[in-house]
This record gives C-alpha cells, sequence and structure tokens, in this order.
C-alpha cells in the first residue's frame, strides 16, 4: 500500500504468533537484561515475564509478514508504548491496527501515517498499545484525498 491507500478509520489485523521459550531465550540474550523476572519468573506472576520491548518487536514482525507496506515503507518515526498486561511463553499473540491520521509530507511524494495498535494475547486481553507513526512513499505528488487528516 502506498500513502494515498490509507484512510483514517481504516482497520488492519494480523495473523497470529505463538511466544516459544527460544523467543525468551533470544530475547534475554539480544537485550542482555537477565533479571528474575524473565529468567526464572521471579515476582508477581510466577512464571517468566517477556520483556516489554519483545511485544514491539512482535508487532512490527507480524506488519512485516502482512506485506502491506513492503513497497512503500521508509520509515518508522515513533513508537509511544504502554505495558498493559505481562507476555509469557505460550501466549498467542495479533494485533489490531487502526489508522488514525495521514499526511502528505512538504516532499509531497511521500506521507506519514499515524496509527494506533492493540497487541492481543489468545485471550483477547490488551497485553501491549501504542501509537507509531511511518513514512511511506507515495504514487505521485498530487494532492491529497479529501478528508486525509
Amino acid at each position: 500500500m502506498f500513502f494515498e491507500d490509507f484512510i483514517v478509520g481504516q482497520r488492519f489485523h494480523s495473523g497470529t504468533r505463538e511466544v516459544t521459550d527460544q523467543d525468551l531465550k533470544a530475547f534475554t540474550e539480544l537485550s542482555g537484561d537477565r533479571h528474575p523476572l524473565h529468567t526464572r519468573g521471579a515476582g508477581r506472576f510466577g512464571r517468566p515475564v517477556l520483556h516489554g520491548p519483545f511485544g514491539l518487536a512482535v508487532f512490527l514482525g507480524l506488519l512485516h509478514e502482512m506485506g502491506i507496506v513492503a513497497e512503500s515503507v521508509v520509515a518508522l518515526l515513533d513508537t509511544r508504548w504502554r505495558y498493559r498486561a505481562p507476555i509469557h511463553v505460550g501466549d498467542t499473540l495479533r494485533f489490531e491496527l487502526t489508522v488514525t491520521r495521514c499526511r502528505r509530507t512538504s516532499k509531497s511524494d511521500e506521507g506519514v501515517v499515524n496509527r494506533h495498535v492493540t497487541l492481543l494475547n489468545q485471550d483477547g486481553v490488551t497485553v501491549q498499545e501504542g501509537t507509531t507513526a511511518m513514512l511511506v512513499r507515495a504514487r505521485d505528488a498530487g494532492p491529497d484525498p479529501v478528508g486525509r487528516a
């Protein structure tokens, strides 16, 4: 999809991704955060909790798998993210995304698409949510369609 294809209010639903023990081990190694909350399940949850940024990484991976911006994405511009509930090994994650704003840049051949994202587990519980903006290419430098922003 290119800039002109996005519409405020448009919704997308991802496929799913199961969280594995290997995910926990790999993310622990990548981040270097070996806190007992993640490695032994110390604390109130009684079992290991995946690192907070893991959920954001899963969202971005699922978005990539959808392929909706494979040809047009230029950059991720920002992320504002909240952690609502723990993510555990064995959870199955998916996201719901709503386009909240679209505006063409001064360069005219690109646009910014703002999105609200909810990351849910297999029980429909919101585990993380936030907003992100991405810069995408436009097909042409023409005027924006009515009601884009």
